[in-house]
């Protein structure tokens, strides 16, 4: 087997991880690190493109018990979480509210 396909076959997986995707317009999300000022709200395309780095949420959980879709950042003051239903949304915010400190 030639060593390019050796290769290919090797990093596939990390090449698969490594997304940059946008959650689409329509999605729910919030800024869980503006604790105060942020709210469970939809997403606008002009929302979205503001995003510097999207990435497709890794975890099996969120604050609750809803496996948010991705993660996306505008700064690092600034940090979105994001789902795909406002049910979702709604209440993985109101568990992240109920457990601050």
């Amino acid at each position: 087997m030639p060593i390019r396909s050796l290769l290919i076959l090797f990093f596939w997986p990390a090449l698969l991880h490594a997304d940059d995707s946008k959650p689409p317009a329509g999605s729910f999300g919030f800024d869980w690190l503006k604790l105060l000022s942020s709210k469970c709200r939809k997403l606008s395309a002009k929302d979205i493109e503001r995003f510097g780095h999207c990435a497709p949420a890794r975890e099996s959980h969120g604050f609750g018990r809803y496996a948010p879709t991705h993660k996306c950042s505008v700064n690092a003051r600034s940090e979105w979480i994001i789902y795909s239903s406002k049910k979702q949304c709604q209440e993985e915010f109101a568990t992240m509210e109920a457990n601050a400190p």
